[in-house]
């Protein structure tokens, strides 16, 4: 087996890394769409859109290794990429999202705003959110996310120390694995996890990030796999999402079970047809891949002005059937703020801080370390 996950010669991006980022983050809207403003008319099916957070963590797991095949390893190195890449965008989403919290208080009336939590969440510290009982939150709830990436991140640059690429290989996995024992036998014989940093960094979902690593050392496999093997992995992550959604758990090994490994078929599958995806691309697409980390930190943002507008249009929120015009709205809205924030603020400020203004890579920052 190849494990050295090289990436295609002459190849610029994979589109099917792109596609998948703009789906899961559109499929993180929908669910939010849902959950927070309609949630007592429309069920939707909404939970299937949990999923995208679970490919987000597959795909960091990949580009990870892939990112890191060569040259200027060193832990500093890749740690200063990281901050650069995850901080600013999110200080930026949170600070405007906290003062969202004070001009319509009435939408935002569950934003956990104390001294506390204000610094943990602009740190990225795991902490309990005081209205949600029992979450690992920060104020701008979908940043939760974030302090799995960010751990991730400094597990995977202390690995870096290993030279070896298949002994670094074997070390990653070690560590992610002995995490997530260490979590479930605490779970299971002595207690759950308590604190919230423990919570979050003995959690199973380390899990996905492993076999995200495990999809970009076996890469070489993946490009040559018959196209209809990817087709087929598509089709079985897809039918488990709707098969289970109404099975789905938000934490823990359930939400691995049930979400985990359709994200994994699906991310395998797409890498399986990278080569037919990139025969006809669509530049909308790849747009919406481009400004997904945009798209996924600002949504609650815009969907929350829409739900003002549209209350204040005297538009329906009742049982009707016109209530389901507002996910359309909301969602055109969270898409074409992001694009707006990726192309103004999010790109130029990453090509100031990661390299100067000069070969800037045009993906966004949670997820990616460049073009792939």
């Amino acid at each position: 087996m190849t494990i050295e996950g090289a990436r295609p010669r002459g190849a610029a991006t994979l589109v099917s890394i792109q596609y998948l980022r703009a789906i899961a983050a559109t499929a993180v809207v929908y669910y939010h769409i849902f959950s927070n403003h309609i949630a007592a008319h429309w069920a939707g099916g909404r939970d299937v859109g949990l999923s995208g957070v679970d490919i987000f963590f597959v795909v960091s797991g990949f580009i990870m290794w892939m990112s890191t095949g060569g040259r200027r390893n060193h832990v500093r190195w890749f740690l200063k990429r990281r901050i650069f890449r995850i901080y600013p965008m999110w200080w930026i989403a949170l600070s405007a999202w906290i003062a969202m919290r004070f001009v319509i208080p009435d939408h935002l009336h569950n934003a956990d705003v104390t001294r506390a939590t204000v610094i943990c969440s602009y740190l990225l510290v795991p902490h309990f959110h005081a209205v949600f009982a029992g979450h690992v939150w920060p104020i701008l709830v979908p940043g939760w996310s974030l302090q799995f990436e960010m751990f991730f991140y400094l597990v995977f640059a202390v690995t870096l120390l290993v030279k070896d690429r298949r002994a670094r290989l074997v070390t990653v996995m070690g560590v992610l694995g002995a995490l997530v024992v260490v979590g479930l036998v605490l779970a299971r014989f002595v207690v759950a996890p308590q604190g919230a940093v423990l919570h979050d960094y003995t959690s199973p979902l380390l899990i996905e990030f492993a076999a995200g690593i495990m999809l970009a050392a076996m890469f070489d496999q993946c490009a040559r796999a018959p196209a209809a093997l990817g087709v087929g992995l598509l089709g079985l992550g897809g039918l488990l999402l709707v098969v289970n959604y109404r099975l789905i758990v938000e934490d823990g090994m359930g939400r691995v079970l049930i979400l985990g490994i359709p994200a994994m078929c699906i991310v395998a599958g797409a890498l399986m047809m990278e080569a037919n995806l990139a025969r006809r691309v669509s530049k909308l697409v790849l747009l919406v891949g481009d400004a997904s980390y945009s798209l996924y930190l600002t949504h609650p943002i815009a969907i929350s002005a829409a739900a003002v507008i549209w209350e204040r249009a005297h538009l329906p929120v009742d049982n009707s059937i016109a209530t389901l015009g507002f996910v359309p709205c909301a969602l055109a809205a969270a898409l074409i703020f992001a694009v707006m924030v990726y192309r103004y603020v999010e790109k130029p400020l990453l090509g100031l801080l990661v390299s100067g203004g000069r070969d800037h890579p045009a993906l966004p920052a949670a997820l990616l370390e460049e073009r792939t």
